[in-house]
């Protein structure tokens, strides 16, 4: 087959879901060609494979571009294209792979309002095969574009990094460095709101007064929440505030933060946050998560659970795995099982075989 993929979304670093899965594909698909349509440089990780080469794009604005796209799909004969532009997808003249926006960390399309609406309707029941993140989605898809069901898979992001547990010695040499030997429960948001960030530290609160424990609350995101407040002065007032330690994510490496955690700590998982929670899951952390579809399907029962804004529970959960030392570890096993249902291989595996059934 003729393959041709929009690399729009894709970026050459580890955890880009096209990457990830193209440079799997690709050299272990001798069978095929790949024709890597590319609007600014050539992807210097697929210069020297055989079956494969870069087209660049001149065109820049949309309509334009979309034409040359199809100039060289008939030209090259491509029998189908991978993308997740829905402007791009409804005007090509191949079948059709679309990755939905749940498989982009950073999704950014580049219409809104009734009119991509209007497109979403018009590409979903044109797409051949649609790829998606998670079963609420695939359900939603299904429901709001009456498609078939058969035409939308899932396939799930993939973990990279993997660490084994951390010995003791060496959580307190990580704990040293951040929080002064002590341990720490994590929140890591890329987007954490005034009232969201409030019920986190009244949930600590009340751990704190219950257990006089020495337990910090490190936070791991930007220097301002979603409301654009410093987080610095959410916590300026706050009791314990000499015990929360706020990190620039821009900053610090996440590997030794998560891995050293006690217990990660997350409220509503959007598409930006996806990668915090997979990263709990690729290091066996415990996770204290809102009982939320995503999060289920990611942790499975592998967490804790508490329902949205309940300050009580959230901080019942945190004591619960702070006392139960046994339930701390088979929650870390289990972790440790989730991570194979998050695996780069399988869905570069998925995608190939969706494709090659469509030949």
């Amino acid at each position: 087959m003729i393959i041709a993929v929009d690399t729009e979304e894709l970026k050459e670093e580890p955890g880009n879901f096209l990457h990830e899965c193209l440079r799997r594909i690709i050299p272990l698909s001798p069978q095929h060609h790949f024709i890597l349509l590319s609007r600014a440089y050539v992807l210097s990780n697929y210069k020297a494979v055989n079956n494969c080469f870069t087209i660049l794009l001149k065109k820049k604005r949309r309509l334009p571009l979309i034409q040359e796209i199809n100039r060289i799909l008939n030209k090259e004969k491509a029998e189908i294209i991978i993308t997740s532009d829905l402007l791009l997808a409804a005007f090509v003249k191949t079948k059709i792979c679309l990755l939905t926006s749940s498989l982009q960390q950073f999704p950014s399309d580049k219409v809104e309002g009734l009119f991509i609406k209007y497109l979403a309707k018009k590409v979903y029941k044109k797409a051949s095969i649609i790829y998606t993140a998670w079963e609420q989605d695939k359900k939603d898809i299904i429901n709001r574009y009456k498609v078939l069901k058969d035409k939308v898979q899932i396939v799930h992001l993939g973990l990279n990094d993997v660490t084994k547990d951390l010995h003791f010695e060496q959580q307190q040499i990580i704990q040293s460095k951040y929080t002064e030997g002590n341990a720490y429960f994590l929140i890591a948001h890329s987007s954490l709101t005034t009232s969201e960030f409030l019920i986190f530290l009244k949930a600590f609160s009340v751990f704190k007064k219950r257990l006089k424990s020495k337990m910090q609350l490190l936070v791991y995101c930007k220097n301002y929440n979603n409301d654009k407040v410093p987080l610095e002065k959410v916590v300026k007032d706050y009791r314990f505030k000499s015990d929360v330690l706020i990190i620039n994510a821009n900053q610090v490496s996440p590997i030794e933060i998560f891995s050293a955690a006690y217990a990660f700590i997350f409220n509503t998982i959007k598409n930006n946050d996806i990668n915090p929670a997979l990263k709990s899951i690729a290091t066996s952390s415990n996770v204290i998560c809102l009982n939320t579809l995503i999060a289920k399907e990611i942790f499975a029962d592998a967490a804790l659970y508490f329902d949205e804004f309940n300050v009580d529970q959230i901080a019942d959960k945190m004591i619960t795995i702070y006392k139960d030392e046994n339930l701390k570890k088979a929650l870390s096993v289990k972790q440790q099982e989730r991570q194979e249902h998050f695996s780069w291989n399988l869905s570069a595996a998925d995608i190939l075989q969706g494709i090659e059934a469509l030949g």
